[in-house]
């Protein structure tokens, strides 16, 4: 994303964003991080079988995404830009606990990739 694009997204999700309690952001990060490992997975199986192009991939990604977002604003009331903005504001960049998370996906992602 560039820089101007990036800026106008901020910008959007500071008003039409709300700050979410902590606990419920980071695992609806979770949520979503581990969604996307599945669905990765699931693409690539998909496309070494020959059920979709590869082409299709990014399509199909952004499908699965929009479908856990969806249920994580049904059951928790979470939109995407709540994320934005929540992580932002509270600096969960410098959570322990977030941290602790962002590291337990990125193995997981790892180990998807071996």
């Amino acid at each position: 994303m560039n820089e101007l694009a990036m800026r106008i997204a901020i910008e959007y999700e500071n008003t039409a964003g709300k700050i979410v309690d902590q606990d419920k952001c980071i695992s609806a990060i979770r949520k979503i991080e581990e969604s996307k490992i599945t669905s990765i997975d699931n693409v690539q199986k998909a496309v070494k079988g020959g059920r979709i192009p590869q082409h299709a991939v990014p399509i199909v990604l952004e499908v699965d995404k929009t479908r856990v977002m969806d249920k994580i604003f049904l059951e928790d009331g979470i939109e995407n830009e709540d994320i934005g903005k929540t992580v932002r504001e509270l600096k969960l960049q410098e959570n322990e606990e977030f941290k602790k998370m962002t590291a337990e996906i990125q193995e997981k992602f790892a180990k998807a990739q071996a």
